[in-house]
């Protein structure tokens, strides 16, 4: 939609005297194809390194057990082995993401690894194993990253177009043209004299 709009609204395509090839929806449609193949290959890396994800320590108590409750629940879900990760957060929160099983990754918090007991923890990475052996994760990370790109999108786009508005409003005043701005402020001067002249006139009569 924004290609065909940049087409429609400022190379006059689909005219008579517009470009004969829609550039900037053809070049729309490539950008597109392009994020999500390349959020479909890549948007489980992406996301991981985005949240600040590390791989587990299995010198530290809390990341060793963690990663026996994960394989515990694999092996009861019949699931194969998924990557684990830990983001340093206080608080407790889990996700699960990849394009399959055998991409599958589960990244948890530092603060569900110390607020809750085993078989709470158990239970949280249960449901992340649900997600993977449901294949929504399938769904969920290329949504993730292409809804996060809209997102940034969305918020450089106003930016980029005021910034735009007021570069050429500058460039307007710069180059000279100063009569619009004279034209504006002379009418606003004229009532100033009204007023005296009338009380003048008033005086006079009396």
């Amino acid at each position: 939609m924004i290609g065909f709009a940049v087409d429609y609204l400022y190379l006059d395509a689909f005219t008579p005297h517009g470009p004969p090839v829609p550039i900037a929806t053809l070049s729309a449609l490539a950008f597109a194809t392009f994020t999500a193949l390349s959020a479909f290959s890549y948007g489980s890396d992406w996301i991981l390194r985005s949240v600040g994800a590390q791989k587990l320590d299995i010198e530290l108590p809390e990341h060793r057990e963690l990663h026996n409750v994960v394989t515990e629940m694999a092996l009861a879900s019949g699931c194969l082995m998924p990557k684990i990760f830990v983001v340093f957060d206080p608080a407790p929160n889990a996700l699960a993401t990849g394009r399959d099983e055998k991409s599958s990754a589960i990244c948890v918090t530092s603060g569900l690894l110390a607020l809750p007991n085993r078989e709470e923890t158990q239970g949280v990475v249960a449901h992340e194993m649900a997600h993977i052996r449901n294949n929504d994760i399938l769904v969920m990370m290329p949504v993730s990253v292409l809804l996060g790109g809209d997102v940034l999108l969305a918020d450089c786009a106003p930016d980029s177009l005021f910034g735009a508005r007021k570069g050429r409003g500058a460039g307007f005043v710069r180059r000279g043209h100063r009569g619009s701005a004279d034209r504006v402020r002379r009418p606003a001067e004229i009532p100033r004299a009204g007023p005296s002249r009338r009380l003048g006139e008033m005086t006079e009569n009396d």
